[in-house]
C-alpha cells in the first residue's frame, strides 16, 4: 500500500490504509489496545 512505485493515486493510497486502520481497530475493539488508541486520539487531537 505504501510502496511509491504502485501506480495509484495519494487519495486511492490513503483510502486503503484508512480501511486497514479501520479493520484493525475493528479487530481489536474490545482489547486493552482500544483503550490506549482512544488515548492517543484524544492526545493528537489536543495538539
Amino acid at each position: 500500500m505504501t510502496n511509491k512505485t504502485k501506480p495509484i493515486s495519494l487519495f486511492e493510497r490513503l483510502e486503503l490504509l484508512n480501511q486497514v486502520c479501520r479493520g484493525w481497530m475493528n479487530n481489536y475493539r474490545l482489547t486493552n489496545i482500544y483503550a490506549k488508541v482512544k488515548k492517543l486520539d484524544e492526545w493528537l487531537r489536543i495538539k
